[in-house]
C-alpha cells in the first residue's frame, strides 16, 4: 500500500510510491545509497536534497530541503515558495515540488469523507426510541490531481 506517490508528468517521467512514512530525495550517485532515492544525475541536486514525511503531531505531510541549492514547493509554476536549506512547509496533494530542473507533483491517493448522520425530525419524545438512525454514507472526495503543466510553443 503508498502512501503516496511522486510523478514526474512527462512520457518516462520519475514516479515513486511512497510505502512509509518517509522519504529522502537526492542525486544519483556512483554508489547508490539505499536510503536514498535517486532523482537525477544533475549537480545542482544534492545528494539528499529533501526529505518528505508525515508528522503525526501535526497531522500534515511536510517538505524540507537540505541542500544548499534550495528547492520550490506550491501549487502551480506561478506561485510557488522558496525553501532554503534546512527549511521546511507543509504539503498539498497536488503540491508541486521543484529541484533546480526536476519538478515533480506530490499526490494523495483518493480518500473517502464520512457525511454525518442527520437527525431525523421527530414529533414526540416517545418516537425518538422507535426512530432508526440515519444511515452513514461514504462520499468519494474530489479527483485532486493537478492539472498538467502548460507547454512551451
Amino acid at each position: 500500500m503508498a502512501f503516496a506517490k511522486l510523478v514526474e508528468p512527462k512520457p518516462n517521467g520519475f514516479s515513486y510510491e511512497m510505502t512509509s512514512l518517509s522519504v529522502t530525495l537526492g542525486r544519483k550517485t556512483k554508489k547508490p545509497d539505499p536510503d536514498i532515492v535517486a532523482l537525477s544525475t544533475l549537480k545542482n541536486i544534492s545528494r539528499k536534497h529533501i526529505s518528505i514525511w508525515f508528522d503525526a503531531e501535526k497531522q500534515q505531510w511536510m517538505v524540507k530541503c537540505h541542500g544548499k541549492n534550495g528547492a520550490r514547493v506550491g501549487s502551480h509554476p506561478d506561485n510557488m515558495l522558496y525553501l532554503q536549506a534546512d527549511q521546511e512547509r507543509p504539503l498539498q496533494s497536488g503540491s508541486r515540488v521543484e529541484i533546480g530542473e526536476f519538478w515533480f507533483y506530490f499526490l494523495l491517493p483518493k480518500s473517502s469523507v464520512v457525511q454525518e448522520p442527520t437527525p431525523s425530525p421527530v414529533a414526540e419524545p416517545s418516537q425518538a426510541a422507535d426512530a432508526a438512525p440515519s444511515p452513514v454514507l461514504p462520499i468519494a472526495a474530489p479527483d485532486t490531481a493537478p492539472a498538467p503543466a502548460p507547454t512551451a510553443m
